[in-house]
């Protein structure tokens, strides 16, 4: 049965090669001289070839060596990076990391995260996508992302939630808006009779609506339907409209120069969090960069206590 060549012989034919000695070779690779010479030996007879002329004072390549000898160099080198990149995985400072998540969560969570995390990983890479709920836990579904970061909805079984943060609704409107003008807290009946802008069906704040008995039809069945940020804003700049959104959204830079007005009880609030697989563990950058989203939630939770 033929053996393959291995990595040992491969080494100690390049330092043989270097060296042009069998002794000097063998002091470098701290080997006795005849375990070298019996190591390149079965090379030359797994490979069917001669590699080295040799004579009492020196060894030369032979037109065969000379031909192995940049294989076995670039072979050599690619495993030194490889077992260094599987080293630097297993440690947290090399990798690749995906990451989904939603627009506010990203804002308010993720971002800061990431920046603090590149301070101590420069060589790992992030692929960061942004999408709404229901497409942040397709992604991590299907292993597109390592894990995502959004509100939590209806319950998968493939997936595990980890609450970070509670995100409660309130309004959004224009400075000069009557509700924006009000004094107190909001009372979920004094939006009626307005334009309110709602959010599609496959958002989580329209189920979170959908799901608090006597809401009425103007937010359960709004005449106007958004699922992006963008669209909001483009359909309240006028200052007519208004809407209802979580207090992660209404900071997010787009809705900055709206008011936001927080609602009196029935209080409605939104859990954000981690999004993760059950059956996939997560490596070691992936699990370093969601501690990191746990401290950014930690702190801002501080920070508004």
């Amino acid at each position: 049965m033929t053996q393959r060549v291995t990595i040992r012989q491969l080494d100690c034919f390049v330092a043989v090669a270097k060296a042009g000695h069998f002794t000097v070779a063998a002091e470098r690779l701290a080997l006795a001289q005849p375990a070298l010479t019996a190591t390149i030996q079965k090379l030359e007879a797994e490979l069917g070839v001669r590699l080295f002329n040799r004579s009492a004072r020196h060894v030369e390549l032979t037109e065969a060596g000379r031909d192995l000898l940049p294989i076995a160099e670039r072979l050599l080198q690619d495993l030194d990076h490889t077992v260094s990149d599987m080293r630097g995985f297993a440690s947290g400072s090399r990798g690749h990391i995906s990451v989904v998540a939603a627009p506010s969560a990203f804002e308010a969570i993720l971002a800061p995260a990431i920046e603090a995390f590149v301070e101590n990983h420069p060589a790992v890479r992030i692929t960061i996508r942004d999408a709404g709920a229901d497409e942040v836990r397709r992604h991590v579904r299907s292993r597109s992302a390592d894990f995502g970061l959004t509100s939590r909805t209806a319950e998968d079984s493939s997936l595990m939630f980890e609450t970070l943060t509670h995100d409660h609704l309130g309004l959004v409107c224009g400075a000069d808006h009557p509700l924006a003008r009000l004094g107190g807290q909001l009372h979920w009946d004094q939006l009626r009779g307005y334009e309110l802008v709602g959010h599609t069906l496959d958002t989580s704040t329209r189920q979170q609506l959908q799901s608090v008995p006597d809401l009425g039809s103007i937010l359960t069945e709004p005449k106007y339907q958004v699922s992006s940020v963008t669209s909001l804003h483009w359909m309240i700049r006028s200052g007519i409209r208004a809407a209802v959104v979580p207090a992660l959204v209404a900071a997010l830079p787009l809705l900055r120069d709206l008011a936001f007005r927080p609602l009196a009880p029935p209080l409605v609030q939104r859990d954000v969090g981690l999004v993760f697989r059950r059956d996939m563990e997560l490596s070691p950058v992936a699990e370093q960069l969601a501690e990191e989203c746990r401290r950014v939630s930690r702190k801002l939770a501080n920070d508004s206590a």
